[in-house]
């Protein structure tokens, strides 16, 4: 006998909002268990179904209304208290205002971002060339199904907010259509909301739902596996740190260039965004590089020309032009590209536009002196890192995330001179880490990161 789907979203609420991150797990199924059994205060339900509101009102839960984009203008407010509203799909900041005026001040209302992917590993990948299938080698680096750029680009598009992602499970290969994600592949999608400072909305896949419902035991060791992640990220530390960064990406539409800084991402290159018009108010001492994938306006030239004079580098893709620079024999030139020397930096100019997103990526990531970088990374090839900074630069926070769910040992180099380095992670509780200083960084290793951790580099007080 059939039966309806529910879209049914439950919200770990850990922590007051200003505080925490939120892990909002996804669940279409009929049956709503108890806050008591899966260990939840809150759930968003959808708001069509009154029958399942009202359900999830008597249970006591603190109650989110789910409710597509194009549904918003019909929205009425059901009887009894709501948490808050969910907007599923693309909402114009109008509906949003008009939305938000018509419901009290007390009811939260957060906008889902959907142009994520489930985070995964792509190994092995099997491809057809001229009708022959070619399976990728274990030995070449993996591509990551990530949502690091995703994150920096909806930060940047809203600087004000914490973004809420959500991603629609894909088994990897097509033969596994029915195959549903592994704890660990629930475990990597909440890991890598936490390191880069989003809120998750996390699908429950159909055979969990069941095996929760039923109690089995391998289903609620794997949901309290789940909950320790949320607990673990609820912390939201990135969002009470800066984020250093070795380049600026200039751009209008960052989307329209996502997989340069999906690359850059990839390799560990800390990016941030400056909309194109707003270089020359931008306090660019902090970078090292500029990115400029559009052509520049004659104040953007003379802020450019200004940051390589001082030491900075500039990268331009494929954007002729005629600039101060070239107006000195350049440095180094290849059919590829040409290299000027400004001032105490340099300006290096590259005949097409970005064509290779990896190779620019990796081109840029040369360009930056070692000793300037704000992470290094050896042995993680399936590791993403992200660093961030205390005001004050007194503690810096490292989150990692391996994507191939397997113990790695991983090392890393932070600039400057801490006198503690601490590790943790959902899984492995807390240790102190031995670290070594050399050439006025502090270099340290993470022992067996398997999906999720950080490390916090402690400065010596003042």
């Amino acid at each position: 006998m059939s039966r309806s789907r529910i879209l049914l979203t439950l919200l770990l609420a850990v922590t007051p909002a200003i505080l925490h991150a939120e892990v909002l797990f996804r669940w279409d199924g009929r049956d709503l268990p108890s806050p008591e059994a899966l260990g939840l205060s809150t759930v968003v339900v959808p708001a069509a179904d009154t029958a399942l509101v009202q359900r999830a009102q008597a249970e006591g839960y603190r109650v989110y209304l789910e409710v597509p984009a194009s549904a918003l203008t019909g929205l009425t407010r059901p009887a009894g208290s709501i948490a808050g509203v969910v907007v599923n799909g693309d909402a114009t900041a109008a509906q949003v205002r008009a939305l938000r005026q018509r419901l009290p001040a007390s009811v939260t209302v957060r906008v889902l971002e959907l142009r994520g992917k489930w985070p995964h590993i792509r190994s092995n990948a099997v491809t057809t060339e001229r009708g022959t299938l070619q399976i990728a080698s274990r030995t070449a680096q993996p591509w990551i199904e990530n949502n690091a750029a995703l994150m920096r680009i909806a930060r940047s598009e809203a600087p004000d907010r914490v973004p809420l992602v959500s991603y629609t499970w894909v088994p990897t290969l097509p033969s596994g259509m029915d195959q549903a994600p592994s704890i660990d592949d629930y475990l990597v999608a909440i890991a890598e909301a936490g390191s880069f400072g989003a809120d998750l909305v996390l699908s429950v896949h159909e055979q969990l739902q069941q095996a929760l419902l039923l109690g089995t035991p391998d289903a609620r060791a794997g949901w309290e596996r789940m909950r320790a992640y949320a607990s673990f990220y609820s912390w939201n530390l990135p969002a009470r740190y800066s984020a250093p960064a070795d380049v600026g990406v200039i751009v209008s539409d960052p989307m329209r260039w996502f997989e340069v800084m999906n690359l850059l991402a990839r390799h560990n290159v800390p990016f941030e965004i400056i909309p194109s018009g707003e270089l020359a108010k931008k306090d660019l001492g902090a970078l090292d590089a500029l990115i400029v994938l559009e052509a520049p306006t004659a104040a953007d030239v003379e802020k450019l020309a200004a940051f390589a004079q001082v030491g900075g580098t500039v990268v331009l893709a494929g954007v002729p032009g005629t600039y101060p620079w070239q107006s000195a024999e350049p440095q180094a030139k290849t059919d590829e590209r040409v290299t000027y020397r400004a001032g105490k930096g340099r300006v290096v100019e590259f005949a097409q536009p970005v064509v290779n997103p990896n190779d620019f990526a990796l081109d840029v990531r040369q360009l930056i002196a070692r000793e300037k970088r704000a992470i290094e990374v050896w042995n993680g090839i399936t590791v993403l890192v992200a660093p961030y900074a205390a005001p004050g630069a007194r503690t810096v926070l490292v989150t990692a995330i391996n994507y191939t769910q397997q113990p790695l040992e991983i090392q890393c180099r932070v600039p400057g001179s801490f006198v503690a380095v601490h590790y943790e992670s959902p899984e492995g509780g807390s240790q102190l880490l031995p670290f070594q200083h050399r050439d006025g960084s502090t270099e340290f290793v993470i022992p067996a990161l398997r999906i999720g951790g950080r490390v916090f580099l402690e400065g010596a007080s003042h």
